[in-house]
């Protein structure tokens, strides 16, 4: 009986502690407020990463280009550390693959001019044009 009681008094606490370090940038709900750059820097200050991946391996970045969050934000989060434009996130996606079935024009000239491969191919092989255009996107 003891030990099950420690047992539990250890997954307890990892979880407690994992509830406790949540990064906000990781928060779709945080992306859903359309945060503008001085807000994502306010939640780094505080401790959020902002090249920290999810259990399912999308970023801050992927997540900000997925939410429609302003250009500044997105560019903002391309300048830091650990968020080259060659970045494989969710299904080995690049940030392109992401900007291109958004729709988002402006943001794939801004990584295709930093140098982002428009030919890489996702986990299943797809490049992102095809990708874009299995996302609905009929201008590619």
């Amino acid at each position: 009986m003891k030990k099950i009681l420690v047992a539990a008094s250890l997954v307890f606490a990892v979880f407690t502690a994992n509830a406790q370090n949540k990064n906000s940038l990781l928060q779709g709900d945080f992306w859903k407020q359309k945060p503008s750059v001085d807000a994502v820097k306010a939640e780094i200050a505080k401790g959020s990463n902002p090249s920290e991946s999810d259990a399912r391996h999308f970023d801050p970045t992927a997540m900000a280009i997925n939410s429609d969050a302003p250009i500044e934000t997105i560019k903002f989060l391309l300048d830091q550390p650990g968020n080259p434009v060659t970045k494989a996130t969710h299904h080995s996606r690049t940030y392109l693959h992401w900007a291109a079935a958004k729709g988002n024009l402006e943001l794939v000239q801004e990584l295709l001019k930093r140098g982002s491969d428009f030919e890489k191919g996702d986990s299943y092989g797809t490049p992102v044009v095809p990708y874009a255009a299995s996302a609905g996107q009929a201008n590619t």
